[in-house]
């Protein structure tokens, strides 16, 4: 009977491995597909981050362009704002110089008699 048993065993150990094989196979296969799926996924990951970083990199440059082009038009307004004065200060002295030939030709109008009203 020992040997029965054994035999008995033995065949459903041989049931059981020709049922874990293809088990085992099917597993296999879909972790290959798992691992596959995850390499491109790993992969999608690497490109959006080299994407992200190049896309920080051009913000930082135009945010870098923009001050530059901002410095460069205060740097302009300024020189507009001084020039006006200078523009102002003349047209002073121009009118001071305007009122003082003016005051002196009246002056002299008034030497030769005529009447000048203020």
């Amino acid at each position: 009977m020992p040997d029965e048993n054994s035999d008995l065993v033995q065949k459903q150990l041989l049931e059981l491995a020709q049922q874990v094989v293809p088990i085992i196979q099917a597993c296999n296969k879909e972790k290959r597909i798992i691992e596959n799926e995850f390499e491109s996924v790993s992969s999608n990951i690497q490109l959006f981050e080299t994407r992200v970083q190049t896309n920080h990199q051009d913000m930082d440059s135009e945010v870098l362009g923009v001050g530059s082009q901002m410095q460069q038009l205060q740097a302009a307004l300024q020189e507009i704002y001084t020039s006006i004065a200078r523009l102002q200060d003349q047209d002073n002295k121009i009118v001071e110089e305007a009122n003082t030939i003016f005051e002196g030709l009246q002056e002299k109008m008034r030497c030769l008699g005529y009447r000048i009203s203020d």
